[in-house]
């Protein structure tokens, strides 16, 4: 799917008189609110876990490396992005390929979004996440697990919880949190990180859950992609 001309790969919306596919494979979204946050990776372990314990998975990147590391689909719209469509046509493109997943009999569908759910603060077009909304709206999750950094506000956490609950009354199960300051948050380029002390960690993981009342989860520690996956079940359980 990557290094296509997308402008040829016509997927207009008129094609099904602007109607989308209902999804009823279950749609488990890693969003975020930055970048460097590991959610591609997340991802990744997630889907090696379940598919270890007995679940055939499907999954949805936007990473163009993603089918070499074992993603079904690819819809490249991060750093040097490929993708050409917009609007309607993106949303209709990106339900097509959730359609293709489904086709497959899944028991659980992956998809993970680009760098920001919501805009930081407004004064330039590319402070809007523009193609991370069409993702949304085009995938559909029924649950979220949202990627945060350390930091990150809380305000701003609870900001993109509220958004990505109210889009289609889905849920964030729990918080994903990579402890690492990032020192270069406005440049694509820079990788200057620092890992959290077990303190500041702990710190950050009790005002996350008492603020938000969301489970949270270093990712760090081997034993949260478990946690993580547990919420997951109990989530469609429920």
């Amino acid at each position: 799917m990557c290094g296509r001309d997308w402008s040829s790969d016509v997927c207009s919306s008129d094609l099904n008189f602007g109607k989308l596919y209902e999804i009823s494979t279950p749609v488990v979204g890693i969003f975020g609110t930055g970048q460097r946050q590991g959610k591609y990776t997340l991802m990744l372990k997630l889907m090696e876990l379940f598919e270890s314990s007995g679940y055939k998975v499907n999954s949805l990147g936007t990473e163009p490396n993603g089918e070499l590391l074992g993603i079904n689909y690819v819809y490249p719209i991060g750093y040097e992005k490929t993708v050409s469509l917009q609007g309607y046509n993106s949303i209709s493109y990106i339900n097509l390929l959730m359609k293709k997943m489904e086709l497959n009999n899944p028991d659980l569908i992956f998809v993970a979004s680009q760098s920001q759910s919501v805009p930081l603060m407004s004064g330039a077009l590319k402070f809007y996440p523009i193609f991370q909304y069409e993702f949304l709206l085009g995938t559909a999750p029924d649950c979220f697990i949202l990627s945060v950094t350390i930091n990150d506000e809380i305000k701003y956490v609870s900001r993109t919880i509220k958004y990505l609950e109210s889009i289609f009354n889905s849920k964030i199960v729990c918080i994903a949190l990579f402890p690492y300051y990032n020192y270069e948050k406005w440049s694509v380029y820079g990788n200057n990180t620092k890992k959290a002390s077990n303190k500041i960690i702990n710190m950050y993981i009790n005002k996350i859950k008492l603020l938000t009342r969301k489970p949270c989860f270093d990712v760090t520690n081997k034993k949260s992609i478990i946690r993580i996956s547990k919420n997951i079940v109990n989530f469609f359980r429920e």
